[in-house]
């Protein structure tokens, strides 16, 4: 009799996976006599969550397991959506779906993935008449830096187009902060034609903001402050979380965890083990992720109000996670697990270490002391941490999803990083929309919006199918779940 596969449906796609998907879009294209291929993103298909379900109860022993594929055949302004058999022992029949949708047609188009950045800013340096306005400003381009955004905003005549703008940068050595020197150029790039259509720049060439505001160790102006003494943080019998594979079981809870290159971390299946309920395992989430975020600019002057950033759909949260370090980014007895997202060429590239998992100390869980005899009980909280950060060109996010004993589960998100900053206009001495942080440089008012899928299913064995979701505030969903936002 046939057992189950060895992967789980929701196992992240590995570094072989994609190679394969990636081989047979090649050779269905090739086929099809199309020119060659750039990847933009090969990602597990997830299936249907009725199937998922029949999977877990047993009613079902294995699913297709499948890559989906989003292709590009440029300067052809086009994309193909194929999904990929990854169960097929034959290349050209492990394509099961392909198809062609017109770029110009579409409301949007896919993200910017780390090789189109590349691009972007590859084609504005080879321009001619960037690198004569870049030199009219008395900078060699060697110490220019460019940061690739994608466009908002976009004027009706730039529609149909595959484009990015580059805000450019002086910078005075590889370790130096050249948001401290914002120019005044702003090339607008055809990805697809692999040319610059046009420059945003100043009536006048300005003087470009030299004071120097830098954050490296080795170029601070004064010393770092005494260092506090170390704080040691140990688990001599090791963490209480058990780990087989994606699958973490921790203090009566137990889920899954998955990455892909738009969302980054994944949560799947997160139920929780009721003593009181002779054990019963309750369903609280089928899945959770930050799916979206906004970060609109609010300088309505031109190049600055096609300024915006919508990091998940741009650039792709888990295409942009970090490498984490241990005693850095995470602390104590951890768990890493990398990520695997895909290139332009359709090879693997692994995140070492992008998702971490560990616990912490989370202060007094509950104490009560009997005033008459003196006797005190108290209980210290734990919580179970699982996170990764990405970068976002300038900004650092930090994505924290949190187990408590308590049975809530909670996410913060902190924000760090470097400001995104941008010459005065000619016609200012203050910023009308943002904050002086340097003579002649602005930080453009700005916000940053979170959107997060949750995928609730408390107590419905059923996937949610009965459940009805009331939001009692902003940060609270049902009594069982919250998301905390900070």
């Amino acid at each position: 009799m046939r057992g189950r596969p060895a992967l789980h449906p929701l196992h992240p796609l590995s570094a072989e996976e994609v190679q394969l998907a990636a081989a047979a879009c090649r050779s269905h294209a090739a086929r099809l006599q199309l020119p060659p291929l750039r990847y933009n993103t090969i990602t597990l298909q997830e299936p249907p969550k009725q199937q998922l379900l029949a999977y877990e109860s047993g009613q079902v022993l294995s699913l297709p397991r499948l890559a989906f594929c989003i292709l590009q055949t440029p300067p052809e302004f086009a994309f193909y959506e194929a999904l990929v058999d990854l169960r097929s022992h034959v290349s050209t029949s492990a394509v099961v779906s392909w198809v062609k949708l017109n770029g110009s047609q579409l409301d949007g188009q896919p993200l910017a993935t780390p090789d189109d950045c590349l691009l972007a800013e590859a084609i504005a340096r080879d321009d001619p008449q960037v690198q004569q306005m870049v030199a009219a400003r008395g900078v060699s381009f060697s110490a220019v830096a460019c940061d690739p955004w994608a466009i908002h905003a976009c004027p009706d005549e730039w529609m149909g187009r595959r484009l990015m703008q580059v805000f450019m940068y002086y910078k005075d050595g590889p370790d130096d902060n050249e948001y401290a020197h914002p120019m005044d150029l702003c090339p607008v790039v055809d990805l697809n034609e692999k040319k610059v259509i046009h420059v945003d720049a100043y009536p006048t060439p300005p003087k470009i903001p030299l004071k120097k505001a830098n954050y490296h160790r080795q170029l601070l102006d004064k010393p770092f402050r005494p260092p506090a003494k170390p704080l040691m943080i140990t688990q001599p019998q090791g963490p209480s979380f058990k780990v087989n594979g994606h699958h973490i079981t921790w203090q009566k809870w137990d889920f899954r965890i998955g990455f892909n290159g738009r969302e980054g971390l994944v949560l799947y299946d997160i139920g929780y083990r009721d003593e009181d309920q002779g054990g019963r395992r309750r369903s609280v989430v089928h899945r959770a992720s930050i799916v979206e975020m906004c970060v609109p600019y609010g300088d309505p002057r031109p190049p600055y109000n096609r300024k915006s950033a919508l990091d998940a759909g741009d650039y792709g949260l888990g295409f942009a996670a970090n490498s984490l370090e241990l005693g850095c980014d995470c602390l104590g007895e951890v768990t890493y697990f990398d990520g695997v997202v895909s290139d332009a060429a359709g090879e693997p590239v692994i995140i070492k270490n992008a998702v971490c998992l560990h616990e912490e100390d989370h202060g007094l869980l509950w104490k009560h002391l009997d005033y008459r005899t003196g006797y005190a009980e108290v209980r210290r909280g734990r919580r179970l941490v699982v996170s990764f950060i990405m970068t976002a060109v300038n900004y650092e996010y930090c994505f924290y999803w949190y187990l408590y004993q308590d049975g809530t589960v909670g996410c913060d998100i902190k924000l760090t990083g470097i400001l995104s900053t941008s010459l005065l206009s000619p016609d200012e001495k203050q910023p009308s929309h943002g904050t002086l942080v340097g003579a002649g440089v602005n930080a453009a008012h700005h916000q940053h919006l979170f959107s997060a899928r949750l995928d609730l299913v408390v107590d419905d064995e059923q996937g949610g199918k009965d459940l009805v979701v009331c939001e009692v505030c902003v940060c609270c969903l049902l009594a069982a779940v919250s998301l905390l936002v900070t």
